[in-house]
């Protein structure tokens, strides 16, 4: 912020969703993340924000009379969208907009850790904005999102994964090299 109170450039807001529901239902969790969203749009006014959301957020904000900008879908069939697709979407828009600068809102625990480092690594400035606890959701389609030994055992995986998938590149041998 300057002096006079004006926002340098246009901000981009991200909000990723955190737990499904089956038929339409959006979790209490999506209803927390849209109203940390509602804050930032309070906080910097809505004229001074491009907002990206995931589909569940984007619907409840427009629900609510918010205008978004762009709304990342889930897929009809298949898993649902990973972090990195919804900030793949965010980011081309962003950059097609001389957008610099980046609110990321998401889960405080789990996502926070993954969806930071793409705005830093992707060029931008991460602008500080602090999202609540937003809770569980016991009606989730997804098992990490019921609740916190849940959400600690997905979190754990993850971590194991990541690791394991690192040292089996790290001794992967490329398999013509064997014909």
């Amino acid at each position: 912020m300057t002096t006079t109170g004006k926002i340098q450039g246009k901000i981009g807001l991200v909000v990723y969703t955190f737990s499904r529901r089956d038929h339409g239902s959006i979790s209490q969790c999506n209803i927390w993340l849209a109203r940390a969203a509602e804050r930032a749009i309070e906080q910097y006014g809505r004229d001074n924000l491009f907002i990206v959301a995931q589909e569940d957020v984007a619907k409840w904000l427009v629900s609510r009379e918010v205008d978004v900008d762009y709304c990342v879908y889930e897929p009809k069939i298949g898993p649902g969208l990973q972090s990195q697709d919804v900030w793949k979407e965010a980011r081309q828009q962003f950059r097609s907009r001389g957008i610099k600068r980046v609110i990321s809102i998401e889960h405080p625990f789990l996502q926070w850790r993954k969806t930071h480092p793409y705005v830093t690594r992707g060029g931008f400035e991460l602008v500080p904005f602090s999202v609540p606890n937003i809770g569980f959701d016991k009606r989730s389609k997804q098992w990490q999102c019921r609740g916190r030994l849940r959400l600690l055992t997905y979190a754990v995986r993850q971590m194991i994964g990541n690791q394991l998938n690192g040292a089996l590149e790290f001794f992967a041998v490329d398999p013509s090299a064997h014909r």
